[in-house]
């Protein structure tokens, strides 16, 4: 009869197990690091803008505790009156919420973003539009502050993401767009302005002296869904309109009035034309 030795493999098992347990261990702790990564908040967001300018060998952006707070107050206004726009449906523009917290800027921005769950998804997203990435590559802004808010927007529940941008002293003005949220897909919406000399806001009334904003609207495909045109575009039909209504006006009065009286409608004409062309431009 032979005599067969066997050996024992208990060390082995004793080693695979140690190591199971390692890479076990490792996977623990690297998929809570992972999904830190990943998670949309201010600390992440400003990483990764401040690492696609060091790219581009700017200057870092320095989180402005005022900036996060307009970027709070402007999420929870889209949150609680449920719309994802620039302007608000009441008229509120994003500069409202530099002006009510007392921060004065010389250039600012805003890109918003809705229903993304990864920060990298979403700035992506943003640097792959021309807008967008001309707001977080821009030289002119020194600081910036982000927020986000959960809530329901048209009827489906909703995340939505705000960049503020900005460099202190000087005002603008946004024009905004409205979205159709019906299905909840991924979305974002930038404005910006590149030392745009602005009078007043929308909300004073007051005088638009210079103006030439774009705005774009992207889904996650990068797919352009809209590209909102320069209020000057309006400016120009509104004085075209006026002046064919003058005109008009002149031929009616040619068959009424005498020659005196026409030439001063055509002086008063003369007059309105050039004030209206002062006022808008």
């Amino acid at each position: 009869m032979t005599k067969i030795n066997k050996k024992s493999n208990i060390p082995t098992k004793s080693f695979l197990l140690a190591v199971f347990s390692v890479f076990g261990f490792w996977g623990i702790i690297c998929s809570p690091l992972e999904a830190q990564a990943k998670e949309i908040n201010q600390e992440n967001v400003v990483y990764l803008v401040n690492q696609s300018r060091a790219e581009q060998n700017l200057k870092p952006l320095l989180i402005n505790p005022e900036l996060s707070k307009i970027a709070e107050d402007k999420a929870y206004d889209m949150v609680k009156n449920r719309y994802f726009a620039h302007t608000s449906p009441t008229g509120i523009t994003p500069w409202y919420w530099f002006k009510q917290n007392n921060y004065n800027y010389k250039y600012a921005g805003e890109n918003l973003a809705i229903n993304y769950d990864d920060a990298e998804e979403e700035h992506l997203a943003w640097m792959n539009s021309p807008t967008h990435k001309r707001n977080i590559l821009n030289s002119n802004f020194t600081e910036i502050g982000i927020a986000t808010a959960v809530g329901v927007i048209e009827g489906k529940k909703s995340q939505v993401t705000v960049q503020i941008f900005a460099a202190p002293q000087t005002n603008i003005i946004a024009q905004a767009q409205n979205l159709s949220l019906s299905k909840k897909s991924t979305y974002i919406l930038g404005a910006q302005t590149d030392g745009i000399k602005i009078e007043k806001t929308y909300l004073d009334n007051l005088n638009l002296k210079k103006e030439n904003p774009l705005y774009e609207v992207i889904d996650a495909n990068n797919k352009i869904l809209t590209v909102a045109k320069s209020q000057s575009d309006k400016v120009v039909w509104t004085i075209a309109v006026l002046v064919l209504l003058m005109f008009f006006r002149d031929m009616v009065l040619d068959n009424i009035y005498t020659r005196k009286i026409r030439h001063k409608y055509s002086m008063a004409n003369l007059i309105i034309f050039l004030l209206l062309f002062y006022i808008l431009f």
